[in-house]
C-alpha cells in the first residue's frame, strides 16, 4: 500500500523523475548543477575545437593531454565500475574506480608537464589518489560485496526511490551516479590541474611553493588519519 501510494504521488511527474535521474547528487538547485554540466562545454569550446589559424603550444598540449584524460578514464570506469555495477548491481566499485582515475589524471599531468610546476602537480595528483585507490583495494577485497553496497549507496537508494516513486529506474541511476565520478576525473578535476601541469610558464612562485608543503603535510596527516583508522577497526573486530 505504501508503495502504491509513493507511485502514485503527484510530486512524481515525468519532469520530476527525469531531474532526479539525471542530479549530480543530492537536494540540488538547477542553477547549481548547470556550471557543473557547463564544464563539459567549456573543455570543447575551450580545448577540443581549434579557434583560429594556429592555436598556442600551451593550447595543443592542453587539449592533447585531455583527450589522453579522457580516453583512460573512460575505458578505466568501463572496466572497473560501469561493467561490474551493472551486472552485480552493487555501486561500491566506484571507490576503487575513482581513485584509481585520479592516478591516471596524475600521470597524464606528470607525462604532459615541461618544467617542475607540472610534475610536483602530477606527482601530487598520483600520490593522493594511490594513497585512496590501496586503501579501497584493501578495505574492499575480495571486491564482491555479498553483504550488499557500503552504507551510502544504500541511502542514496532509498533517497531516489522516495524522491521518484520508481525502484526499477535505480539501476539506471547507478550507471549515472558511478559516471558522474568519472565525469570528475575526465573534466572537473581535470581542469584546474591539466591547466597548471602545462603552463608553459618556467619557475614556481611563492604562493605555489606554500601551496606544496601545505599540500604534502595534508597528504601525510591524512595518511597517518588513514592508518589509525585501519588499527582501530582492527581492533574492534
Amino acid at each position: 500500500m505504501d508503495e502504491h501510494r509513493t507511485r502514485s504521488s503527484p510530486h512524481h511527474s515525468t519532469w520530476s523523475v527525469l531531474y532526479r535521474l539525471i542530479e549530480p547528487g543530492g537536494n540540488l538547485h538547477p542553477i547549481e548543477i548547470l556550471p557543473l554540466y557547463g564544464c563539459a562545454l567549456w573543455w570543447f569550446c575551450a580545448v577540443v575545437t581549434e579557434v583560429g589559424p594556429s592555436p598556442s603550444l600551451w593550447c595543443e598540449a592542453l587539449r592533447d593531454a585531455f583527450l589522453v584524460n579522457l580516453a583512460q578514464q573512460l575505458i578505466l570506469f568501463a572496466i572497473v565500475v560501469q561493467a561490474p555495477t551493472f551486472v552485480t548491481g552493487r555501486m561500491s566499485y566506484v571507490d576503487i574506480g575513482w581513485p584509481t582515475g585520479v592516478c591516471l589524471l596524475g600521470r597524464t599531468a606528470f607525462l604532459s608537464a615541461s618544467d617542475l610546476r607540472g610534475r610536483l602537480i602530477g606527482a601530487a595528483a598520483m600520490a593522493h589518489g594511490g594513497r585512496m585507490a590501496v586503501g579501497a583495494l584493501y578495505l574492499l577485497f575480495p571486491y564482491t560485496f555479498k553483504n550488499g553496497d557500503l552504507p551510502r549507496y544504500h541511502y542514496a537508494r532509498e533517497k531516489f526511490v522516495r524522491h521518484t516513486g520508481r525502484p526499477a529506474l535505480w539501476r539506471l541511476k547507478q550507471q549515472h551516479e558511478t559516471l558522474m565520478q568519472c565525469f570528475a576525473n575526465s573534466v572537473v578535476l581535470a581542469g584546474p590541474l591539466l591547466i597548471s601541469a602545462t603552463n608553459p610558464r618556467p619557475g614556481l612562485t611563492a604562493v605555489e611553493r606554500a601551496g606544496v608543503l601545505c599540500w604534502a603535510l595534508s597528504w601525510a596527516l591524512e595518511s597517518l588519519a588513514d592508518l589509525q583508522k585501519a588499527a582501530f577497526l582492527e581492533e574492534a573486530k
